[in-house]
C-alpha cells in the first residue's frame, strides 16, 4: 500500500475513537505496510527530549507492537541514530509525504 491508497482508504486523519479495535489494527497495520514505501527525512523530533537529533539521518529498524505500547498510541516505528541510539518515532518525525 502507498500513502495515496492509505489516504483514500483511511482518510486524512480518522477518528480514531469511533473505530472498533479490529479496524484500528488494520489502520495500523497499513501504516506499517504504507512505511515501508515512503522516503524519510532527516529526524525531526516532536519532543523535546530528543531535539539533540534534529536533522539527523537514522536508520528504521523495526516498530513497536501492542505488547509494547498501547493500540491508540500505535504506529511507532524504531530508528537507530548514528551514535547507535534506538528511539521512537511517529510518522510525521520521519517519513516525507510530498
Amino acid at each position: 500500500m502507498n500513502y495515496k491508497e492509505l489516504i483514500n482508504k483511511w482518510g486524512d486523519c480518522p477518528d480514531r475513537q469511533k473505530m472498533t479495535a479490529r479496524q484500528e489494527r488494520e489502520y495500523v497495520d497499513d501504516w506499517y505496510q504504507t512505511g515501508t514505501s515512503l522516503p524519510t527525512k532527516p529526524y525531526s523530533p516532536l519532543s523535546s527530549e530528543d531535539k539533540d537529533y534534529e536533522g539527523q539521518e537514522f536508520e528504521v529498524v523495526g516498530i513497536l507492537t501492542e505488547e509494547e505500547a498501547d493500540l491508540e498510541c500505535l504506529p511507532i516505528w524504531k530508528i537507530r541514530m548514528k551514535d547507535e541510539r534506538i528511539l521512537e518515532a511517529v510518522c510525521d518525525e520521519i517519513f516525507q509525504f510530498d
